[in-house]
């Protein structure tokens, strides 16, 4: 599926879960080992306040917000879906450490699917974030966790370790349609354990790197958090042309560069980056001479100040 190309809203959450009970456990089992795993993410994760927890509806585990959609995959093969009729769809595998079992549900609304060695825990946060989270129950668990994200994005990793989830259009311009939080990494004790992320293409990979001190279990976590911007790379040439140039040409220009919604974005943006190019001193320097230009698809021009700018050294 492909994202639609709009303005989001404010991220927040309907979560359905597809799920059933894993053969030859009772409820009280099943709860006892959500609840558990639970407990130990709390134990040592960064606090994220109140989750979005799951409550029966027409056969599936509903939590309700206002505009997206989570669907936690039936087994712990599958996928997350996150959809809004704003932003369109993305999808997000587990790890394939996790068994094909239904998901158990803990009280706080973690969702958990178990593995052999290490478990995946899903988690809704009220404001509209997405925890992906794995934990390593003991020194046989692995030591990386890859997530593929649909196949249309590409993910771009930042300088703090995290990374952006991306798609570069046919006209040149990058829509970036969310974040992924740097990474981290914690042991039973509390203790941080070393961690990076690996991109290649839309596959997302953590790296955990343990040491004989370690205390199990060990729980990471990719963050997600959509929002969709859409960027422009000008050269020196062309930043020179927006500062001349009258707000209407401007505007007309970067029409050329995109269709549709992103071209009303363009109009709003241009009268205003010639403004923001004085502000910040004139052209991108010859060491990082390309200027990013980046702004939320569709916004209008009473959002202003509009775009954000930032000169990088390639593109």
């Amino acid at each position: 599926m492909r994202l639609q190309k709009s303005l989001p809203a404010t991220l927040s959450v309907l979560m359905l879960i597809v799920g059933g009970s894993a053969a030859g456990a009772n409820a009280d089992d099943l709860a006892g080992v959500g609840d558990s795993v639970a407990a130990q993410i709390a134990e040592v994760a960064p606090e994220v306040g109140a989750l979005v927890p799951p409550s029966p509806e027409a056969g599936s585990l509903v939590a309700v917000s206002d505009d997206v959609v989570v669907t936690a995959p039936k087994d712990g093969v599958g996928s997350v879906e996150l959809r809004s009729s704003t932003v369109g769809t993305l999808d997000a595998s587990l790890p394939n450490q996790a068994n094909q079992d239904a998901p158990v549900v803990a009280s706080d609304g973690t969702v958990v699917y178990s593995g052999e060695t290490s478990s995946t825990a899903l988690q809704v946060l009220t404001a509209g974030d997405v925890r992906l989270q794995s934990i390593s129950e003991n020194e046989g668990a692995p030591s990386r966790y890859s997530y593929e994200f649909s196949d249309f994005v590409d993910l771009v990793l930042r300088g703090d370790g995290g990374a952006g989830i991306t798609e570069r259009t046919q006209s040149g311009s990058v829509v970036k349609y969310g974040e992924i939080d740097a990474p981290w990494a914690f042991d039973a004790s509390g203790t941080p354990v070393q961690t990076y992320y690996l991109v290649e293409g839309n596959l997302l990979t953590q790296v955990i790197i343990t040491d004989p001190g370690t205390t199990y279990p060990v729980i990471a976590d990719p963050k997600l958090t959509l929002g969709k911007r859409i960027y422009w790379s000008l050269t020196r040439t062309e930043q020179r042309y927006f500062g001349t140039t009258g707000s209407v040409a401007a505007a007309a220009y970067l029409c050329g560069q995109t269709v549709g919604p992103g071209c009303a974005a363009a109009s709003a943006a241009a009268a205003g980056i010639g403004l923001c190019l004085s502000d910040r001193g004139g052209l991108c320097p010859t060491s990082a001479p390309w200027l990013q230009v980046g702004f939320p698809d569709g916004f209008p021009a009473q959002m202003w100040p509009g775009p954000s700018l930032a000169c990088l050294k390639t593109v």
